[in-house]
Formats: C-alpha cells, structure tokens, sequence
C-alpha cells in the first residue's frame, strides 16, 4: 500500500531518503491533492534547521487523534504540525482548529 504522503523532486522523481531541504520545489500528495511549495518559503532560517537538525521548535499541544504535534517557532511565530513523516506550517486559524487546548489563556 502506497503512503497518502510523498515527495518528489524537480524530475518528478521519488525522493526517498533524500533530505527535505534537497527539494525544491517540494511536491507533496495528498489527499488527491498536489501541493508545491519550497521548504526555504516555510518559517525562517532559525526554525527550518532546527527541523534539519532533529530539534524543532517548543512543542504546544499534541492531538492524538490527528497523530500531530503543534510547534511555534520562538524567532519568527510560525506554527508547524509535526505528523508522523514530515512537519509543514500552519495558519493561526488552523492551529486554533486542530489545538485548541493551545491556545487556552492557563497554557500561553
């Protein structure tokens, strides 16, 4: 069974084991869905080797249900889902939606 995730590089070729900072422009499936983005357009500098390095931002909140970690970068604000193969940026809306318990004024 195929994964609902994965990468391709600019050839349109699988990306298996290749370093998520090697794509450009990142193409990821899913849902049926294509999305391109360039990992260099996500968060800043700081917090994009920090996933590079293996040691993300501050963690907010889990979902469990979601198999997610909400992240916020504490250079630039951004928010980042951590999933179970890749972490992306989210919007604060988003965020609020999927970690609600994040944003409740006992956990700022």
């Amino acid at each position: 069974m195929q994964s609902s995730f994965f990468a391709r590089d600019s050839r349109g070729k699988g990306a298996r084991g290749t370093s998520i900072g090697a794509l450009d422009p990142l193409t990821l499936k899913r849902k049926g869905k294509i999305m391109t983005t360039t990992w260099n357009s996500k968060g800043c500098a700081i917090c994009r080797q920090q996933w590079e390095a293996g040691r993300p931002p501050p963690e907010l909140a889990v979902n469990y249900e979601l198999h997610g970690r909400l992240h916020r970068c504490q250079s630039c604000g951004a928010y980042w889902e951590q999933s179970e193969r890749y972490a992306d940026v989210l919007t604060e809306d988003d965020a609020r939606q999927r970690y609600p318990e994040a944003f409740n004024a006992v956990h700022r």
